[in-house]
């Protein structure tokens, strides 16, 4: 069960926020699972109350998100969207079936991440991609030949809400074990 925490703002600090009016209004919502609550309660507590933004930016740069996924047999993807259905860790995720079903990490937390994946393949000279909202941020080439080799991609970058990052592989045989992981460092 999802559980939906709300930080209510009131007309003095909505005027502090690009001057939007109203007498009580929620800007801003965060879904997380009922193990969670408590632990932001408790953080939330010790950031320092100089603004909603500021409670908002202290509750979001605690927040863990992270997953490693893995290819579970060696395929090829006919939306070269490479699907990496075989989730081995993940915190602070609420659409994991998307993710596993569309092979897009849809950004639920604002903030820094870090990617990171390794694609296995035999097939010699094919291009690797990671994207964000469809733009190329790190690549890789394969250049196996007749062995299956490892090709990695990593890079930095900074989301936020809804942002997608996916690896995009043309027309490759991916291979089993080829691994991806993405990280919320702050």
């Amino acid at each position: 069960m999802t559980t939906y925490i709300y930080l209510e703002v009131t007309k003095a600090n909505i005027n502090d926020h690009q001057g939007l009016k109203a007498t009580n209004a929620i800007i801003f919502h965060l879904m997380l699972p009922p193990r969670q609550i408590a632990t932001i309660k408790k953080r939330k507590e010790v950031c320092h109350v100089i603004s909603t933004r500021i409670v908002i930016t202290c509750i979001l740069s605690k927040l863990k998100v992270a997953v490693t996924a893995c290819v579970s047999t060696t395929q090829k993807f006919s939306d070269h969207i490479v699907k990496f259905s075989t989730v081995n860790f993940q915190v602070g995720i609420n659409n994991l079936y998307s993710f596993k079903s569309s092979g897009k990490f849809v950004c639920e937390i604002p903030g820094l991440y870090y990617i990171s994946a390794q694609i296995r393949t035999r097939d010699d000279n094919y291009d690797f991609c990671v994207r964000k909202n469809g733009k190329i941020i790190a690549s890789s080439r394969s250049d196996s030949g007749d062995t299956l080799s490892a090709n990695p991609i990593s890079a930095v970058v900074e989301l936020q809400l809804k942002d997608t990052l996916y690896v995009y592989a043309f027309n490759v045989r991916i291979g089993s074990y080829s691994c991806l992981s993405i990280m919320k460092v702050n």
